[in-house]
């Protein structure tokens, strides 16, 4: 389980205390001890030789307890290997109607899984990805027609989906909705599979295949059909690589080198041998030096070591880059394909990846699944693909996918689910998939950003203030956009129509900059739509912001404020507007720090002190009267509250935890007190029966976490921000619906967002701008999952 630890959106992160018993989140390496390092995924490590990088992951490292660290700072594999860049998907695969990932050890499927193709045990279909279930050691992915497997960190081969032809090598054909192991097999370094069987490799070069055998596609010489994996016969050496289409199958050979020998259906050419006979043993492709083979429907096509692609086989929807003739039995070049860097085929389709990483696709363009947004039903000549820079491409019935450094993107008919971005609609333009774990979640005014394990930053929702910080001038993003130019965020802050990042301790800002609130010092102030840095702030170790002024609690336990000052909330003695941070009267001590409307508040020494604005009785300090100077605050029925953890701030209102207690104070009108009643209180006012782990303030509504993962909230509930299923205001705190495993939560201004122990986010309340990151953009009174790329 992933563990970070809590920010409201106008509260405190406070990671230095962030520890469970399953994991600890780290943002610097002295959090990690003298001999620790914190890494980009947020655990820490510890040197190991036994490692290829040399360091490995603590008990405490979550997700990747024990793991070896990857290259780079890369997450890591189960089986210590090192992953290379950061990027929580390591493979894809796509089947007929349905797609998966690899992501480490675990596998995630979407789609179609009528045919338990998805592997989580049930027979629905899913238009995000759901994880295979108790699948934790995959190494090697490969998706069929009906049915999915993967070969395991220890050479075993596991499928789940439909075994009406055996796919699953079980007796009884029958549906298996979970993860079973092949029987009868050696061990096994590399597998492919199309549509009804599948091909593998074992460790001595030799090739297994099992499934449907109608037309000899097993290749040990006959067309019976056997219930477990048989060996593949007349190879002339041991295979390096293998490729299995619809009902034919192909392996480059190792002697003579570089030769491709097919076997199974032929009626359209696949197999290359120059007829059209089917063959139930393996023949000589009429083509050598090949460097890589892939083999589609009824066609198939090879990349040579000189960069050339040939293909041969059925031309029905001109898959071989030719109007004429409609199949041939010998491969034939595409000569408007040169420099190739990788080869796949679709069921009849195929692509090239060329210099640049651009991708030329040809052949049956339906529904736009060739990716170039034309939909032109077939095309002969190679057109340019929208997935330029992909690691990896693949190709279902109707739709394709494309595997990038910072997650998968689908494009295509859509009738399963198989596109991943959560609606069943068609789209010519890439989509994104929900695929990764997120570190932490912020609600702002009417959009939401979210951190990710890798320490990339997206937001959601209304940008008419830039408040996304993506660069753009798009009015609303309903699906998560990645923040410009920053790398390396170790927590993210959502404000009204602003938002900010820490990476390491220094601070930038974008978005809306009313009275200089991002502390650019710049002047006059101007609306910034990439983060920009905050005016000398470079040791900052949370932040708070509030509608117009913002403040950050430094390493050293000081405060800086920086923005509007009318009231005297900067805390500098003065009511003058400030464009740079100024330093307040908190100087060493302070612990939690929460910016109100015109009035800011910290916890130093276990008490909390109030400064500014008090028309509501937010300063807490029994009155109604703006004070300049500190005040701390009292409670209901006399004395200091004191033993505080952390304070976080509403518009007007305040709330307070104790490690037994939750205090609030302020405005009440709309039940945000949480007592029951529905007025202001200028004193701090227990919310009866309510322990919290955390708290998070929004505008006129509060929740906490609660340990054991659930959520209460109480407040205004006008667009069902309180998550009970209902839009009635509560008075006192209600149980959030259906939410569990929740680690963390954040408040906004009509909605609030948790993050769960698997690093996926849910939200509920106001979508009008789409800030739940959902579509279509529609109000949820119930928490829904949030779609986000990765890493």
């Amino acid at each position: 389980m992933r563990w970070i630890c809590v920010l409201g959106v106008l509260g405190v992160l406070a990671e230095s205390a962030c520890v469970s018993s399953s994991g600890f989140q780290c943002s610097t390496d002295t959090q990690c001890g003298a001999a620790g390092k914190c890494e980009v995924t947020g655990f820490c490590s510890f040197a190991d030789p036994g490692c290829g990088m040399g360091r490995r992951y603590g008990e405490h490292g979550g997700a990747f307890s024990s793991m070896c660290v990857g290259e780079d700072g890369a997450v890591p594999r189960p089986d210590g290997g090192d992953s290379g860049p950061v990027t929580c998907i390591d493979e894809l695969a796509v089947g007929a109607f349905h797609s998966c990932v690899r992501k480490g050890g675990r596998v995630e499927c979407w789609g179609s899984g009528d045919d338990a193709q998805l592997g989580d045990g049930r027979f629905v279909r899913n238009s995000t990805p759901t994880p295979v279930s108790g699948l934790t050691d995959a190494a090697e992915l490969a998706a069929g027609f009906v049915h999915t497997c993967v070969r395991t960190t220890t050479g075993k081969v596991k499928c789940w989906g439909y075994d009406g032809a055996y796919q699953i090598a079980a007796p009884d054909r029958d549906y298996h909705p979970v993860p079973e192991e092949i029987p009868g097999l050696p061990t096994i370094k590399s597998l492919s599979t199309q549509f009804f069987f599948t091909c593998a490799i074992d460790m001595a070069d030799d090739v297994w295949c099992w499934g449907d055998n109608q037309a000899g596609q097993l290749g040990h010489g006959m067309t019976n059909q056997p219930v477990q994996p048989v060996q593949v016969v007349g190879l002339p050496s041991g295979a390096r690589a293998i490729a299995a289409g619809r009902d034919h199958a192909c392996a480059i050979v190792k002697s003579p080198a570089d030769e491709v020998w097919c076997w199974g259906q032929n009626m359209g050419g696949a197999l290359g041998d120059g007829t059209l006979l089917p063959r139930a043993a393996p023949v000589k492709v009429m083509l050598d030096g090949v460097a890589e083979i892939a083999a589609g429907q009824g066609h198939t096509c090879a990349r040579k070591n000189d960069g050339t692609v040939w293909c041969w086989g059925d031309n029905g929807a001109y898959q071989l880059a030719r109007r004429t003739p409609d199949r041939t039995g010998m491969p034939v070049q595409v000569t408007q394909v040169s420099g190739a860097t990788a080869v796949t085929a679709g069921h009849d389709s195929s692509c090239a990846r060329v210099a640049g990483g651009e991708y030329k696709c040809w052949g049956n363009d339906s529904f736009a699944k060739l990716g170039d947004g034309s939909g032109t039903y077939n095309q002969d000549v190679p057109t340019v693909n929208q997935a330029t820079g992909a690691l990896e491409l693949d190709f279902g019935e109707q739709f394709g996918c494309a595997r990038f450094a910072t997650g998968v993107r689908c494009w295509g008919a859509d009738f399963f689910g198989q596109l991943g971005d959560g609606v069943l609609t068609h789209s010519t333009r890439p989509v994104t998939a929900a695929l990764t774990a997120q570190a932490q979640v912020s609600c702002g005014g009417a959009f939401t950003c979210s951190r990710s394990m890798g320490g990339l930053g997206f937001c959601w929702g209304q940008n008419g203030d830039d408040q996304l910080g993506s660069g753009g001038n798009v009015q609303v993003i309903p699906q998560p956009t990645q923040v410009a130019t920053l790398t390396g965020i170790t927590s993210i802050h959502a404000g009204v129509s602003q938002a900010c990042a820490l990476v390491g301790g220094a601070a930038s800002c974008w978005g809306d900059n009313m009275a200089g609130i991002l502390g650019d010092n710049q002047e006059p102030p101007q609306q910034r739509a990439t983060p920009t840095p905050v005016f000398m702030l470079t040791t900052a170790a949370d932040l708070s912001l509030s509608f117009s002024h913002m403040c950050a609690r430094k390493a050293d336990g000081s405060v800086v404020c920086w923005g509007q000052n009318t009231a005297g909330q900067l805390g500098d003695g003065t009511t003058m507007e400030r464009h740079l941070p100024v330093a307040s009267t908190i100087t060493t001590g302070a612990t939690s720090v929460a910016a109100g409307n015109d009035f800011t508040c910290a916890v130093v020494g276990g008490l909390v002190s109030c400064r500014g604005d008090n028309d509501d009785g937010t300063l807490g300090a029994g009155d109604n009267v703006a004070h300049a100077g500190v005040v701390t605050v009292q409670k209901a029925g006399g004395g200091d509250l004191t033993g505080v953890l952390e304070v976080v701030a509403g518009l007007y209102h305040v709330c307070a935890r104790t490690a037994s207690e939750v205090y609030c104070w302020g405005d009440g009108y709309a039940g945000q007190i949480g007592d029951g009643g529905g007025s202001p209180r200028n004193l701090a006012t227990l919310v009866p029966g309510l322990a919290a782990q955390a708290l998070s303030a929004g505008y006129k509504d509060t929740c906490a976490l609660i340990a054991g993962g659930t959520v209460r909230c109480w407040g205004d509930n006008f667009f069902g921000q309180i998550g009970d299923g209902t839009q009635d205001t509560r008075t006192t705190p209600a149980n959030v619906v259906g939410l569990t495993g929740a680690t963390q939560i954040s408040v906004g201004y009509g909605h609030a967002c948790a993050r769960k122990s698997d690093g996926t986010l849910a939200c509920w309340g106001n979508n009008e701008d789409g800030q739940l990151g959902t579509v279509p953009v529609v109000l949820r009174p119930m928490p829904v999952d949030v779609l986000l790329t990765c890493p």
